[in-house]
């Protein structure tokens, strides 16, 4: 196991080129090894690289070492759902239109009741098996099973780890069983120290809760094909890892040389719990990317112990992330929002126009119908793009070409949805394709939203921005009016928050935990009422019902990443 650690150590320190980033992020997205012939490539290009690394060497360290962003994590206190709390809890996720929740409860497990049929589909994919029943709970509300991920030992299921507290994930499938919890002092989760200090004595199997920043690795190989013997599991199967911070750390820096290339060399946080490989795509909110790193996400994460002792992976200890919890654990209505729109037919729409027109330019309208012929590939034009006729109306349907841009094969404007169109003057604008209320820590799970471009939800939050910066200009900028462009910013908050502080006799910003960053300009342009603070430092936030829209972008050389665009105000 020292040989092997030496290996970690000595890889973390290897540099792959831009190419060779691109292939390994893929093989790290499927949470496989990279094939041999491919590792034989990369192992290639880190040795002519290395050479970098030593003319760089304190240059590197000096001038791009660990990248720490925000304070530091505190941890949060957990609530432990009773009976009673988790069976709401339970119905509520399989009323449906919920994303699936991890929550700790205080209900034991009882292994004997077992209910056929043992084997079942899990949500969202995958295969679960039946392990037992939740005390108190008949078999059609509280069957509770395991799932099988390859690569990754199951919880153990005896009759001590099935006592409580425990940790369960819920959906509207069946309830998964993530291992029995310790809770850490006064009913709190563990800060990132005493996870770290943990991981020699915790037992196998055993679950924890712990607050930090999770950030991921990409663009680095795993290392040697392993050696003949039993599958290694993860976190053990891949010499990289994940890492659980205590402040919001970059591992990853861009190394570059004039006429020489460049590539990327890693520095592995100091007294960072390492988790496995990928755990920062599962289970990191709003998981994006900077173009050089994961950005780091900060929650309350589960991780799981897993011990072994065989003969290719001697006294192996290290922690396996498997679920998050959210501040908000239990839900007692399918519906987040208290905001519903108001969804009209074709003719219903084309009778309120023929009314009175006027009354509803410029508003939102949601229609349950389709637009024919419904498509507009290959638009460039600078002005509005013709989608076709709002089916059944003479209304004609146009876009903007970002929007057009936005277009997914199979999934834009063709077929009968409900869709989110402005009325104009002339006519009506495509904004995307309505979808359900969401709370705004929902906005952030890709099961809720599925993660397709020109999906449309209204959203109750505060809206505020830092205003107006001055900006350079850049190649390759994002579009404009884009939660890309980092050129000033606007967030939506869960409350009254204000990123701007005064620091000394500067200004700085410090993002609220949970905020969703929207494109610069969408306070000054959709906030009620904007206006700066009475001490002049940001503006007042505005609680309000928005109309958010998921847009992606692909930076040239780089991976598509996506974010909200606030596209409108509802109410008030």
């Amino acid at each position: 196991m020292g040989e092997l650690r030496g290996q970690i150590e000595r890889r973390r320190d290897a540099m792959t080129d831009e190419h060779a980033s691109s292939h390994v992020r893929r093989q790290f997205a499927r949470g496989r090894r990279s094939p041999p012939h491919a590792l034989a490539a990369l192992v290639l290009v880190a040795v002519v690289l290395v050479v970098l690394v030593a003319i760089a060497g304190s240059l590197a360290a000096q001038a791009t070492g660990i990248v720490r962003q925000g304070p530091a994590a505190s941890p949060a206190p957990l609530t432990v759902l009773d009976a009673g709390q988790l069976r709401a809890a339970i119905e509520a996720e399989r009323a449906g239109g919920l994303a699936p929740r991890d929550v700790l409860a205080d209900v034991a497990i009882e292994p004997g009741r077992r209910t056929p049929p043992l084997d079942r589909e899990c949500v969202p994919l995958g295969q679960c098996t039946v392990t037992g029943t939740l005390a108190g709970f008949d078999a059609t509300s509280g069957t509770v099973t395991v799932r099988a991920q390859d690569q990754m030992l199951p919880p153990p299921t005896d009759l001590a780890s099935l006592q409580p507290p425990v940790a369960l994930r819920l959906s509207s499938g069946p309830i998964e069983f993530l291992g029995h919890v310790t809770v850490g002092p006064a009913d709190r989760a563990y800060d990132v120290p005493e996870a770290l200090a943990l991981t020699k004595t915790a037992a196998n199997g055993e679950v924890i809760a712990a607050t930090g920043w999770l950030v991921g690795v990409e663009g680095f190989s795993c290392g040697p094909v392993p050696q003949p013997g039993p599958i290694v599991p993860a976190p053990f199967s891949c010499q990289l890892s994940d890492f659980l911070t205590e402040r919001a750390s970059k591992p990853v820096s861009r190394i570059g040389l004039s006429g020489m290339g460049s590539g990327f060399q890693m520095h592995p946080p100091p007294d960072a719990v390492e988790v496995q490989i990928g755990a920062y795509g599962q289970f990191a909110p709003q998981p994006s990317f900077d173009g050089v790193n994961d950005v780091p996400r900060f929650g309350t994460y589960l991780l799981r112990m897993v011990a072994i002792d065989q003969s290719n992976c001697r006294h192996c200890r290290g922690w396996l992330a498997v679920g998050r919890l959210d501040p908000q654990a239990v839900v007692t209505s399918p519906v987040p929002s208290g905001y519903q729109p108001l969804v009209r037919s074709s003719d219903e729409l084309a009778l309120a126009l023929a009314r009175d027109r006027s009354a509803l330019v410029g508003q939102v309208v949601f229609v349950d119908g389709q637009i024919v012929p419904g498509t507009a590939s290959g638009c460039t034009d600078p002005g509005p793009c013709s989608l076709g006729m709002l089916e059944g109306t003479t209304e004609q349907v146009v876009a903007t070409p970002f929007v057009v841009s936005q277009f997914v094969a199979g999934v834009e404007a063709q077929g009968r949805n409900v869709l989110a169109l402005l009325v104009r003057p002339n006519g009506l604008e495509y904004l995307g394709v309505s979808g359900t209320p969401l709370a705004l820590s929902e906005l952030g799970d890709p099961l809720v939203t599925n993660g397709l471009p020109l999906q449309v939800h209204p959203v109750e939050a505060w809206l505020v921005g830092e205003g107006a910066v001055p900006c350079a200009s850049f190649v390759n900028a994002p579009p404009a009016g884009t939660p890309f462009d980092r050129c000033g910013g606007s967030w939506l908050t869960a409350s009254a928050q204000q990123p701007v502080q005064r620091n000394g006799d500067g200004l700085s910003i410090v993002v609220p935990a949970g905020a969703i960053r929207v494109q610069p300009g969408a306070y000054d342009e959709f906030a009620p009422s904007p206006a700066p603070e009475p001490d002049g430092v940001g503006y007042r936030p505005r609680e309000g019902t928005y109309l958010v829209r998921m847009v992606t972008w692909t930076p040239a050389g780089g991976r598509a990443e996506m974010g909200w665009q606030v596209i409108a105000r509802l109410a008030p």
